[in-house]
């Protein structure tokens, strides 16, 4: 019997519908006939739930090299490679939820050679209970192995490489150009009339010496390249590539090879424009460092000026104070010398009177003495970092000071840790407290204070000397207060430069790596210096 092959699905349709109808629990050998009369020139297969063959028909026994009797009740595993196991599993897996399908298998001849088949399968039912599958398998051993063939053919990589968007040839095994894509024209204008049977070298723009290595590299070895071209002139306009050079795997003895050309001219014109942007900005970078360092040295020589003027006007305002502190010491120990020489006219000096009005001069020089020795220290610059005490620092501070404070009827309070100890310049702290001090002095002068008061303390909290110096002047505006550490600001009219709380500022923070802050009081003003500090223990 001949079946028409546009009707041979529907022939199928009717031998499962008449599977699937049978109310017996055993397909009736008249099914298995008229499937093996139906079905003559196609595989047929039925197994249980477990993957036994129930049935397989004569066709795909012979195709297999096995008789019926050697296969019906044996798993149908044993025809298939074992990665074919898995799928089976899951395509059973399927037919339980009664859904059909069609796939390609690979199922082993006696002989272990392998044949490929497209499966048409089906869940076979009867009363409604799931008893295995069916499966018809058409034979595609011959269709598959043309493909095969096919695809390791120069013919089939002619035919792919004609179809391929990127430029490419294919040559023999001496180099020669057989087959040339119309993609490779449109990129580089080169016709395959003048290029078909010639060397791949004789293309001007592969003449380099890294293009030549690489084909040569190539041809003698198989050695597969990958490379980007140089900016080669083609068309009149700029034409970058990126190469790449193949063996063919073909099934003749014959050996070819496979250049490709991907056209990259307008990624590498943007790299180059990338390129080009960013050594404009890093030229801009290391014009704007050369800029920013010489502005810094600038600001840096500025500062050190500023420094300079400061200690000169801490000098002169010092030398200022020695003077006023000086004139009326001098002034009681003239007087006390010509009351010597007037009693010793008018016959009242004796004994105890000179020894009185001698002692007060004594006391009056070594006020003299003791204040120069407090403008030594503190106009002389620190040659070398040390420890030193605070207490002992503040106390030369204040010693320079005092004086000014009495003529001013202001009262100082002391409460300061003896025990603290600070490393750093101390007379350079000695002249940023002094100009603290000041400040404070001239607030409560030029505001005529009743009863005008400077307390300072000194304590140790959690590493850091904590330095308040309070008054009660008042208090600084808030709009001026942000200023007060600002060079050259000052709210006094008099000669000073306004450097004195700069000074003091750039010393706490530069060279003692500590702060100093502005705090307004109900009283006054507070200003906080801390310190890197520790505490003496001594023996």
């Amino acid at each position: 019997m001949v079946i028409d092959e546009s009707k041979k699905g529907d022939h199928i349709a009717d031998i499962s519908s008449d599977l699937l109808n049978n109310s017996e629990q055993k397909l009736p050998a008249n099914i298995y006939d008229l499937v093996d009369f139906t079905i003559e020139d196609e595989g047929f297969v039925t197994v249980d739930c477990e993957e036994n063959i129930t049935y397989i028909n004569a066709t795909l026994c012979r195709q297999l090299g096995y008789d019926q009797l050697d296969l019906i009740g044996s798993s149908f595993n044993q025809l298939t490679i074992k990665k074919e196991f898995t799928r089976i599993k899951a395509i059973t897996g399927e037919r339980q939820d009664g859904k059909a399908s069609s796939y390609q298998l690979i199922l082993l001849t006696r002989n272990g050679d392998q044949r490929f088949y497209r499966v048409s399968a089906a869940p076979l039912y009867i009363d409604g209970k799931f008893l295995g599958t069916l499966g018809i398998f058409s034979d595609i051993t011959a269709e598959k192995e043309g493909i095969d063939n096919l695809s390791t053919s120069v013919q089939y990589h002619e035919l792919m490489v004609k179809n391929l968007p990127l430029g490419s040839l294919i040559l023999d095994s001496t180099g020669n150009i057989i087959t040339i894509n119309p993609a490779f024209t449109r990129i580089t204008g080169l016709k395959p009339d003048n290029l078909l049977n010639k060397p791949v070298l004789s293309i001007s723009f592969l003449s380099d010496l890294k293009y030549r290595y690489a084909i040569d590299n190539l041809l003698l070895y198989q050695v597969q390249f990958d490379l980007e071209t140089g900016n080669i002139t083609q068309h009149n306009s700029s034409l970058f590539l990126h190469i790449r050079g193949y063996h063919l795997s073909t099934t003749s003895n014959k050996t070819y090879f496979f250049l490709v050309f991907d056209d990259i001219t307008s990624r590498k014109i943007q790299q180059l424009q990338v390129k080009k942007k960013m050594d404009d900005l890093l030229d801009l970078e290391k014009h704007l460092q050369e800029t920013v360092l010489a502005k810094e040295k600038i600001l840096q020589e500025k500062e050190w000026q500023l420094l300079a003027k400061a200690k000169q006007e801490t000098n002169r305002e010092l030398l200022a104070k020695i003077a006023h502190f000086w004139r009326q010491p001098l002034n009681n120990a003239t007087i006390l010398i010509q009351s010597l020489r007037d009693d010793y006219e008018f016959g009242e000096l004796n004994e105890d009177r000179f020894d009185e009005k001698v002692n007060s001069a004594v006391k009056q020089l070594l006020y003299l003495s003791n204040t120069l020795e407090t403008f030594r220290y503190l106009s002389h610059d620190d040659q070398n970092t040390g420890d030193f005490f605070l207490g002992e620092v503040i106390e030369k501070a204040m010693n320079l000071l005092k004086p000014s404070c009495h003529s001013a009827h202001i009262t100082i309070s002391q409460n300061i840790d003896k025990q603290i100890m600070v490393n750093g310049f101390p007379r350079r702290f000695a002249q940023a407290l002094v100009s603290i001090i000041e400040n404070a002095i001239d607030a409560l002068v030029k505001r005529d204070i009743v009863n005008p008061q400077i307390g300072i303390s000194a304590q140790f909290k959690n590493k850091m000397a904590e330095i308040v110096i309070s008054d009660n002047a008042g208090g600084i505006e808030a709009d001026i207060a942000t200023c007060i550490f600002d060079p050259y600001f000052t709210t006094y009219d008099k000669e000073s430069q306004g450097l004195g709380l700069y000074m003091a500022r750039n010393v706490i923070t530069e060279m003692f790596n500590g702060e100093i802050n502005y705090r307004r009081t109900i009283a006054g003003s507070d200003f906080i210096v801390s310190l890197p500090a520790e505490i003496y223990v001594g023996n």
